[in-house]
């Protein structure tokens, strides 16, 4: 959603079941629509095929959210995920954003 475009798009369910499970996204979209290097950081940990790559727990996820949110407040002029939702339909965008990335790290914890 941040990029614009489905990272794992393929012709059919098992294909993009396949892409999600061997392919890596282009994180090259995000750095093109300048999403902050936190951010791509955190999104690469969360999407790693690897399961020692990514986060261990949601309280790990949790501490890092905490902290990126911690960095904000220090520095005003760099927003937290420069996502300022202003419609419904943005906030709806977000939340499946938020639940797709669950889903992809049951389903990838899941079949390794």
């Amino acid at each position: 959603m941040l990029t614009g475009h489905n990272p794992f798009a393929a012709d059919t369910v098992e294909a993009v079941h396949e892409n999600i499970l061997r392919a890596e996204p282009d994180i090259q979209a995000l750095k093109t629509r300048k999403v902050p290097g936190d951010t791509i950081l955190m999104i690469e940990k969360l999407l790693a095929k690897d399961s020692s790559e990514r986060f261990g727990s949601g309280g790990e996820l949790t501490v890092t959210l905490q902290a990126m949110r911690s960095y904000e407040r220090q520095s005003p002029d760099q927003p937290f995920l420069k996502v300022k939702p202003n419609t419904p339909r943005q906030y709806l965008m977000l939340s499946m954003l938020a639940a797709l990335l669950i889903i992809l790290w049951l389903v990838v914890t899941t079949y390794r």
